[in-house]
């Protein structure tokens, strides 16, 4: 089985406009509107204006919806700055309301 057939959700292709606020490893926050490029139950993979390092906490807000979730960044693009993935801290991802 490779790779792919080991996922624990379906990928999907899917531009969302989201809020994220990230705990930065000197204390500080730092709060960017971001977009997803690819979502799925577990996590997704976005683009913001922001160079996060792997481990970094987040909270995403996809606009619409009231209530963030807790995720931590799982990998960081090493071809393209401000790409990175996040696997959420509960598999009800927040994508899945935004219809």
């Amino acid at each position: 089985m490779n790779q792919i057939d080991q996922r624990r959700s379906e990928r999907r292709n899917k531009s969302i406009a989201v809020h994220l606020s990230a705990a930065l490893p000197d204390g500080t926050t730092a709060e960017v509107q971001a977009e997803t490029l690819v979502v799925n139950q577990h996590g997704a993979k976005i683009h913001a204006d922001l160079n996060l390092l792997l481990g970094c906490p987040v909270k995403i807000t996809v606009e619409g919806i009231e209530e963030p979730v807790d995720a931590v960044v799982a990998w960081v693009s090493k071809d393209t700055p401000g790409v990175f993935g996040v696997e959420l801290s509960s598999p009800e991802a927040p994508w899945d309301e935004k219809k």
